[in-house]
């Protein structure tokens, strides 16, 4: 079936692909353009996409395809078409093993639709040209739908659904109480449970510049920081390992403008750096050894 190019949000997924599919480095990041938004949409494959780039020996490599699943929303293809990144580029090479590769597992598990970005171009400086010439050697003659989202164009906000049009949290049967709308619910903090409230707290202000939220609460004590708000309360017994994924544990991602000059903030306050990272990010923990990481904040 002919290669379909067309313009619109890969996100909102208008041609309803059972799949989607983006280009990925091997070093564990996706800190920028779609791969920063396959990121926040999918954390709990991000996670275990960077743990398979950060294992020895390393489980994803150039020309591989991993293929992600969620019952609920389409399934996402990482392709990896780099080594590096940052001013890293792209391989034709490894594109087209990796479009090969895509092809054979979408066959073996029944995927007959798979819609993507230009893969390769833009973050990886590949040719369009060259790379529209690989899709169309791999993908020309597959029997399923491969569509190219040559051109971004933003959705359209949908509009409040109706609870009919809700898909179900949990499986079965779906209960209406009253003919109401289920209750939305939303974030308002994370709780972090310190052994030394006093040392915790002097590391969230003086390190990170946390702003402390008046409260008449006298355990907990709360802080902004940037958009997220924090609860420190001191009943811990023991650390954090400071190291993931191997314990169920929270993470924190927060952002900075320059990465380079935080590195150095961080350095100045004799704040160990856990993981180099990538040059887009690096990982740091609190003095209980909670997972902290910083990443450089993209525009894109």
């Amino acid at each position: 079936m002919p290669i379909e190019f067309v313009a619109g949000d890969l996100f909102a997924n208008a041609a309803n692909a059972r799949a989607l599919a983006h280009g990925c480095n091997c070093q564990g990041s996706m800190g920028a353009g779609v791969a920063r938004g396959f990121r926040e949409r999918y954390p709990e494959m991000y996670e275990q996409f960077r743990a398979r780039c950060k294992a020895v020996p390393r489980q994803f490599n150039l020309g591989d395809a991993w293929l992600w699943k969620d019952d609920r929303r389409p399934w996402v293809f990482n392709l990896g078409t780099q080594e590096a990144f940052w001013h890293a580029r792209a391989s034709y090479e490894a594109i087209e093993t990796a479009l090969g590769q895509m092809r054979v597992i979408a066959d073996a598990e029944g995927i007959d639709s798979i819609a993507m970005p230009r893969i390769g171009v833009g973050y990886g400086g590949l040719s369009w040209k060259k790379v529209e010439e690989i899709l169309g050697r791999v993908l020309g003659e597959w029997p399923g739908r491969a569509i190219v989202y040559e051109t971004y164009v933003a959705a359209e906000p949908s509009p409040d659904p109706s609870p009919g049009d809700r898909p179900a949290v949990l499986p079965g049967p779906r209960r209406s109480i009253r003919g109401k709308r289920p209750p939305r619910f939303r974030g308002m903090a994370v709780t972090i449970a310190c052994r030394d409230q006093d040392r915790t707290a002097a590391f969230y202000e003086t390190v990170l510049g946390a702003v402390p939220i008046p409260t008449d609460n006298g355990i907990g004590r709360h802080y902004r920081l940037g958009s997220l708000r924090l609860n420190l309360l001191p009943n811990a017994e023991a650390s954090s390992p400071a190291s993931f994924p191997e314990h169920a544990q929270l993470l924190l991602w927060i952002e900075v403008d320059d990465l380079a000059r935080a590195a150095e903030h961080l350095a100045a306050h004799a704040v160990e750096i856990v993981d180099a990272g990538d040059g887009q990010f690096l990982t740091i923990a609190d003095p209980d050894g909670l997972v902290i990481e910083v990443w450089e904040r993209s525009e894109t």
